[in-house]
């Protein structure tokens, strides 16, 4: 067990920003949530004990939470009131289940997801859980690694900024994609910011089903950020293949932004588009991102040929390259309606996802077809 402070907090959100491949929220987002929780709570510490999974005891449970709705609307709110709702109507789920929840969990890795067990484990003084139920954000609740691997999806709850709240409580608790169906309703109905509380796993289940250690990944790979960030040289990725911290590969060292293009997407809470990554505005070839929230597949474009390279569940993710800062989907969506998307030089690469994704996959496989599809990319999963 560690005790995380604030500047450990931080490493977390720049680590988890960067891992969660264009989804998960921005680091600006969950650093607003952090300045809120310092409003709301004046005087008091950040921190939280960070238990392994191994450390769990035995008969106890963790909570799952997150926000569901897409990251640029929803975004432009404070959505601390949409966690807390969703976590004290979610006690409810113990008459359901039998089960109470005893620590924190984090549905999906971002720089504002990864925050929403942080905030609760400060406001509740319970611990929270070294894993992850993704190892990086995914775009719908079918595409969890805690889904594909066999955990059930539901019972949950759901809740509003304004206090209202619903039981997601499908008769087949493992059926993802119809927990998905039943959700996005809410979620347009809470106006793109739906906190999500619920799975409640033992220590086993974590164990054998999600990425264990993803929070002091992050943390690890965020203090290297920041190191960057105080003296840049090199880049990231090869900084934290380097250091152990994961397998990477370095595309482009220093590139633009061009042809943002963004597409009406059929899910519902998606932001849907795609737009390329060159050396200069006039290079023939480049980097291109079509994404759903998240950096779905990465094409490699030359002249008028695109060829596929790598698609989810590696992990397709860039940083501004000036300031070391982990950039989402969402920042560049931000940056193009605020007319600086010009003026933004990025460093792009992979990550490889953790292990846990390949134990099925026929499954695996199968839960991005729906997602594919909403960016017309017919080709099977590829690895790089």
């Amino acid at each position: 067990m560690i005790t995380l402070k604030e500047k450990d907090i931080i490493h977390i959100l720049m680590g988890s920003t960067l891992m969660a491949g264009g989804g998960g929220g921005a680091l600006d987002d969950g650093m607003e949530l952090v300045e809120t929780y310092q409003k709301n709570y004046p005087g008091k510490e950040m921190r939280c004990d960070l238990y392994q999974v191994d450390e769990m005891e035995e008969g106890k449970y963790t909570i799952g939470l997150a926000v569901m709705g897409s990251p640029v609307e929803g975004g432009k709110v404070d959505a601390t009131n949409c966690i807390i709702t969703a976590y004290e109507k979610a006690r409810h789920l113990a008459a359901i289940t039998g089960q109470t929840p005893d620590y924190t969990l984090s549905m999906e890795l971002g720089g504002f997801n990864t925050f929403t067990p942080i905030l609760i484990s400060m406001i509740e003084g319970i611990p929270m859980v070294d894993a992850d139920c993704a190892g990086r954000a995914v775009p719908g609740l079918e595409t969890a690694i805690s889904h594909i691997n066999g955990l059930p999806t539901g019972p949950f709850v759901m809740g509003s900024i304004g206090g209202d709240a619903y039981l997601v409580d499908p008769k087949d608790p493992y059926d993802a994609a119809y927990c998905q169906n039943m959700a996005i309703p809410i979620v347009q109905m809470f106006e793109q910011n739906a906190g999500m509380a619920g799975w409640m796993f033992d220590k086993e289940q974590l164990r054998q089903c999600v990425p264990n250690g993803t929070i002091t990944l992050c943390m690890r790979i965020g203090e290297i950020m920041e190191e960057y960030q105080n003296a840049p040289a090199g880049n990231l990725f090869d900084k934290i293949s380097k250091a152990g911290l994961g397998t990477t590969r370095l595309l482009l060292e220093q590139g633009c932004i061009c042809n943002y293009t963004p597409q009406p997407g059929v899910t519902g809470n998606n932001d849907v588009g795609y737009y390329e990554v060159k050396e200069s505005p006039d290079s023939k070839q480049a980097y291109r991102i079509h994404y759903a929230n998240e950096s779905l597949v990465l094409e490699e474009v030359q002249g008028s040929v695109a060829t596929p390279l790598v698609t989810v569940p590696d992990i397709i993710t860039m940083y501004d390259c000036e300031t070391g800062k982990p950039l989402t989907n969402e920042d560049i969506t931000l940056a193009h309606e605020n007319h600086t998307l010009d003026k933004l030089r990025v460093t792009l690469g992979l990550i490889r996802v953790d292990d846990t994704w390949w134990k099925n996959q026929g499954k695996m496989r199968a839960c991005w077809t729906k997602y594919f599809e909403e960016i017309d990319y017919s080709g099977d999963v590829l690895r790089f």
